[in-house]
């Protein structure tokens, strides 16, 4: 059969969220092809979507066969099981791929959704700001999550908070990984159902996206997001500073938050990875006690592109950006 190879490629990459690095569920680092459609499963996320290889039930390794697409120039490939073997092929070039032609990835254990409803246009763009504020501390498992409500979504590290008041329409609140969260961003999903053990999640493209939902308990932010006390406004043009900071910043290697400093009549910020560092100052009115806090870069950009004030009250300082509020915890500024 003969695909578009970018259009397969497309398909492919559209459900890598599922795949593991390390098949902690067996065949989780594969692409599943089955009844006309590319599975992933890792047992956190849960993607599929349409594929016009059809008539084949296989399980082909997804990083040589992604790698092999993206080197290859053709317009147009050929593909095709043949024996134990993944078969692409160009133009006086092809390639085999060991493939599993038993299915052993067990996507069966993922309900099937049945009531779809129309998900809020802004769904994923308030979680694309909420999940950056969740912990990445793997031994405190609820702050690694989104906590998804029905009239909010909200997020924390212990040191940050954001809440996003949004109508999301689930039964009862849970709770997704963030990191299973931002595989949504960019996919288009216009759709939402839940079942017992998944909220799932689709496009207009039938591609589905599935996150496994948890219920335990989330701690209540309602008093730390209520803050009183002095105003101050942040300098404009700081979001093409943080957005180089974030640069280093965001390589994941040491922090994915930038700092921030207020002293009197200035403010720095700081990213740091493990790739260098970027430190910018900017004059501010601010007569206030020196202070710090810790924020992640999308998020901090997009406050700003709202509103350039914030509250300040002892140990917290918060921003509201209309469509969303952030508190963060403040430290002393090192000398």
């Amino acid at each position: 059969m003969r695909v578009n190879r970018e259009e397969f490629l497309r398909a492919l990459e559209s459900v890598s969220a599922g795949l593991s690095s390390k098949e902690a569920v067996e065949q989780s680092t594969c692409y599943v092809f089955k009844d006309g459609r590319i599975t992933t499963f890792n047992d956190e996320v849960f993607c599929s979507a349409e594929t016009p290889i059809k008539k084949v039930g296989v399980a082909v390794p997804a990083k040589p066969l992604v790698d092999l697409l993206r080197k290859l120039v053709e317009d147009e490939v050929e593909v095709k099981v043949e024996g134990s073997e993944f078969l692409v092929r160009g133009k006086r070039r092809r390639a085999g791929i060991r493939m599993e032609s038993e299915i052993t990835l067990p996507i069966d254990s993922v309900e099937k959704p049945e009531d779809w409803q129309e998900l809020n246009p802004e769904f994923c763009e308030a979680l694309d700001v909420v999940s950056r504020c969740a912990s990445s501390d793997e031994s405190n498992f609820v702050m690694t999550c989104v906590h998804v409500c029905s009239e909010h979504i909200e997020a924390s590290d212990n040191f940050q908070v954001v809440r996003w008041p949004i109508e999301v329409g689930v039964e009862s609140p849970c709770l997704i990984r963030a990191v299973s969260a931002k595989g949504l961003v960019g996919l288009g999903v216009s759709e939402m159902a839940e079942t017992e053990s998944w909220i799932h999640f689709r496009n207009p493209s039938g591609l589905v996206y599935g996150c496994r939902r948890w219920k335990e308990d989330y701690p209540k932010f309602d008093g730390v997001l209520d803050v009183d006390g002095s105003k101050a406004v942040l300098p404009s043009g700081l979001a093409e500073a943080v957005e180089k900071a974030g640069i280093f910043s965001e390589d994941g290697a040491i922090d994915t938050s930038i700092r921030v400093e207020l002293q009197k009549g200035k403010l720095r910020l700081r990213g740091e990875g493990a790739s260098g560092w970027y430190e910018e100052r900017k004059t501010i009115t601010y007569d206030g006690q020196s202070l710090s806090f810790l924020i992640a870069p999308k998020v901090l950009v997009e406050l700003t592109k709202r509103s350039n004030e914030c509250v300040i009250a002892p140990g917290r300082l918060k921003m509201n950006a209309g469509k969303f509020v952030y508190v963060a915890c403040l430290g002393q500024v090192d000398k």
